[in-house]
């Protein structure tokens, strides 16, 4: 049994790393933004055909409050997308929210990366 247990604590040391360097993604509805590229950069992509473009926004300071936001003009379909890198920091969160004219934009739950 110890053996058992060692041979599992030693698989999830060697996968552990591997999992946290993976991209974290925030979701609205089917609308996605993901970071990438060491945290530095945050991609935002509008799938749903609704008229609404899509924003990304990134926290850079650890606040969960807005501090950059990248605009998908695109209305659904292709994934069209926009980039845009943060200097110096890196993300410390990001959300996806639905841009609705008149009415308050529904985001997502901030998302640590």
């Amino acid at each position: 049994m110890k053996k058992l247990l060692a041979g599992c604590a030693l698989a999830l040391a060697w996968v552990a790393p591997a999992i946290s360097a993976e991209a974290t993604t925030s979701w609205q509805g089917d609308d996605y933004s993901f970071n990438y590229n060491d945290r530095q950069n945050l991609k935002t992509c509008d799938i749903e055909h609704d008229s609404h473009t899509v924003a990304g926004e990134g926290d850079v300071d650890g606040n969960l409050t807005q501090d950059s936001r990248v605009v998908d003009p695109s209305d659904g379909g292709a994934c069209a997308t926009r980039q845009m890198a943060w200097s110096p920091g890196k993300i410390f969160h990001h959300r996806t929210c639905e841009n609705i004219p008149v009415w308050p934009d529904p985001c997502g739950g901030w998302q640590a990366t």
